[in-house]
């Protein structure tokens, strides 16, 4: 005689981890898990973000050709006029083949400043020669110092003194005739 077996029907068994817990792949662990995957990559993409910003840019990208200008005045000294009559003589330098963008313009209440200074902000120092050329500059005006977060990507800045005479700008120097 035959003897009967019991059948049972039961649900496949699934996966199992150390200690003989089964893996429950719900719903619940689905969504969890992409949200601590969302976490984690935006955690890192806004670190990254950041870690940029306050590093801030350490190099000028602008064309050879343009040159961003930062201008430093004293306040005591420069009128409007003058202020008005550089930036003007600057901005006519485009037409004759030197394109001169002012970024940021800067006017300094307390200091005054003796001499008028070009700082080249790269270590190619052609493009401060070649201002200060046209400014009626000595060459000993011009050197060389980085300016840390430089976020303007600021190529020369111009320091503007109390021997600064606006009609020698105006002037056309031996490197325009």
């Amino acid at each position: 005689m035959r003897t009967r077996t019991k059948r049972s029907f039961s649900a496949p068994v699934s996966p199992t981890r150390a200690g003989g817990r089964r893996w429950r792949f719900g719903p619940q662990r689905l969504a969890t898990g992409l949200a601590v995957t969302l976490l984690l990559v935006s955690g890192g993409y806004l670190t990254v973000f950041f870690a940029r910003a306050a590093m801030g840019v350490s190099r000028v990208e602008a064309a050879p050709s343009t040159v961003r200008l930062q201008v430093v005045m004293p306040e005591a000294y420069v009128s409007a006029q003058r202020r008005s009559g550089l930036l003007e003589r600057l901005e006519q330098w485009q037409a004759e083949g030197m394109a001169v963008e002012v970024v940021e313009t800067q006017v300094l209440d307390s200091r005054s400043i003796e001499h008028t200074l070009v700082v080249s902000r790269q270590e190619d120092l052609t493009a401060a020669r070649q201002l200060a050329r046209r400014l009626g500059l000595d060459e000993e005006q011009v050197w060389y110092e980085p300016l840390p977060f430089n976020r303007r990507m600021v190529a020369v800045t111009l320091f503007v003194g109390e021997d600064f005479d606006i009609e020698r700008v105006n002037a056309p120097t031996q490197a325009e005739s």
